[in-house]
């Protein structure tokens, strides 16, 4: 979690998260907020996600229409939310990638990237 918290790795999540132009979550806070906003609260979220105490918040539903019918149902995260993922994402990603492959085959055939020890049931 040390390295989720370093500058660099916070400083291209939020450039990534105002690139990406996400739409407000729960709370209501734009993108454009965002900067402001971790000025005056980051020193508590980098001190909750450094103990494991960090919860994300409620998302804000939105229901889509499908093509043949009903809706597809999403649920939009806070941006501070988004913004915390983008790093956990980019060290998860990296830690777990080997050399001279690609995030996409870098798990194996079948392996789930969410269970390090999930092996393959056709081996």
């Amino acid at each position: 979690m040390e390295r989720v918290c370093e500058r660099a790795n916070l400083q291209a999540a939020l450039k990534r998260v105002r690139k990406n132009k996400g739409s407000a979550g729960i709370d209501g806070m734009t993108v454009d907020e965002l900067p402001e906003h971790l000025k005056t609260h980051w020193p508590a979220l980098r001190e909750q996600l450094l103990a494991g105490t960090y919860q994300p918040s409620m998302v804000r539903r939105h229901a889509i229409p499908k093509r043949g019918g009903g809706v597809r149902e999403l649920g939009i995260p806070t941006v501070v939310d988004q913004f915390i993922n983008k790093p956990s994402c980019r060290c998860w990603v990296r830690d777990s990638t080997r050399p001279s492959r690609n995030t996409a085959t870098a798990f194996g055939h079948g392996a789930a990237p969410t269970t390090p020890s999930c092996k393959r049931s056709d081996t």
